[in-house]
């Protein structure tokens, strides 16, 4: 991909991308290949706008230059939720210590955590407590990924790269050990097919001598 892309025609810049577009070219910042190499301290004192632009170019180094996305380990957590939680206000904190990193309010992905915990308790038939007042457990896990595909599916942009980015991954894994797979199965008929051989000599090698003791048998009888 080109990096002289101009940054109002980069999606990750989000549905509305004028303001933040309009923001950074005040700073000098116009094309990916820009923002790519600023240094984001220079350019906000917020500090969650600096996270979300460090995440941002993490970004579009993986998408424009191919480079390790620094973030991936992040992507693969889960966490343990108290069936509790379901019933806390939307402003309450999970405590999701990824979100500032991966460039979201901690908030805002507790909110859809809560929503993810609640749609698991409904399908498990545990949403309201037994007569005793128990539920059918105590925890679900809900994992960022999950998260972020819900985000993604109400349109935010930088969740739906995370979500594409894991997917893809998940692609190429598959692909990988299927290959590694076929190879080692391949090595493993060669030699198979080598151990057959040799078998199939020794037969013939046993096959001879028997009808040779057999010929010399036959002729001593006369």
């Amino acid at each position: 991909m080109d990096v002289k892309t101009r940054l109002e025609n980069e999606e990750l810049f989000g549905s509305q991308p004028g303001r933040r577009v309009i923001f950074l070219n005040t700073k000098k910042i116009f094309t990916v290949e820009d923002f790519i190499n600023c240094d984001i301290n220079q350019i906000t004192a917020s500090c969650y706008t600096r996270r979300y632009y460090m995440a941002l170019q993490h970004a579009l180094k993986y998408k424009y230059k191919g480079e390790p996305l620094a973030l991936d380990v992040l992507l693969d957590r889960e966490y343990q939720i108290g069936h509790e939680h379901y019933k806390m206000s939307t402003d309450y904190d999970l405590n999701i210590s990824e979100a500032k990193i991966l460039g979201f309010e901690d908030s805002k992905l507790s909110s859809y955590a809560r929503r993810i915990l609640k749609s698991k308790m409904i399908d498990n038939d545990d949403y309201y407590p037994t007569k005793n007042g128990r539920y059918k457990q105590d925890f679900y896990t809900v994992s960022i990924i999950e998260i972020l595909d819900m985000m993604a599916s109400k349109g935010d942009k930088l969740a739906k790269f995370y979500v594409d980015y894991k997917r893809k991954k998940g692609i190429e894994e598959n692909q990988q050990d299927s290959t590694e797979y076929y190879e080692k199965l391949k090595s493993e008929i060669i030699l198979l097919t080598v151990e057959r051989d040799k078998l199939d000599k020794k037969i013939l090698e046993l096959t001879e001598q028997l009808n040779a003791l057999k010929g010399e048998k036959t002729a001593n009888e006369r």
